[in-house]
């Protein structure tokens, strides 16, 4: 499967147009793509900041901004055999953002996994077709390559690159 996304592509407050520079550069896509920016926007900032009135729902299962911003390292257990529950109220883990400028979903969302997979570990299974491989850009997470320190060094490499 060609890789459309950079890795760790979770999240890294590109615009979609942004986002698609990046991908025709490292895709040899070469379209005549035009971005217009926005005025009164950063990238540095949430839905919230932008003083926008309304939030709407992108999924029935992410009722809320804080939803989004956990959802962007939690995703990575859609190649797994753990259940997230969305939407829904159910036994396990709770997440509840209480700093969104120094929360990471993605180290959150890796060390759940990590920690997941070290106590169950006669439970825990990835997907036979490599989904973990496509969210997380790489095989480094489903084949155990690092300790979670060592890939936490490796998530803040390369976000470093979109900063």
């Amino acid at each position: 499967m060609p890789r459309l996304f950079p890795p760790n592509k979770n999240s890294y407050m590109l615009s979609y147009g942004r986002r698609f520079l990046f991908v025709s550069k490292k895709q040899n896509i070469n379209c005549d793509l035009k971005v217009v920016p926005m005025t009164g926007w950063t990238r540095d900032m949430y839905y919230d900041d932008t003083k926008l009135q309304t939030w709407v729902m992108p999924s029935p299962n992410m009722p809320t901004l804080d939803t989004a911003i956990v959802y962007a390292g939690i995703c990575i257990f859609e190649g797994t055999n753990v259940l997230e529950g969305r939407g829904q109220n159910c036994g396990g883990i709770q997440l509840y953002v209480t700093d969104r400028r120094d929360f990471n979903s993605i180290k959150t969302g890796l060390a759940i996994l990590y920690t997941i997979r070290d106590m169950y570990t006669n439970y825990f299974k990835y997907r036979n077709d490599n989904y973990e491989d496509f969210l997380t850009g790489d095989s480094y997470v489903r084949e155990g390559k690092y300790t979670l320190e060592q890939l936490f060094q490796r998530v803040d490499t390369e976000s470093a690159k979109f900063k």
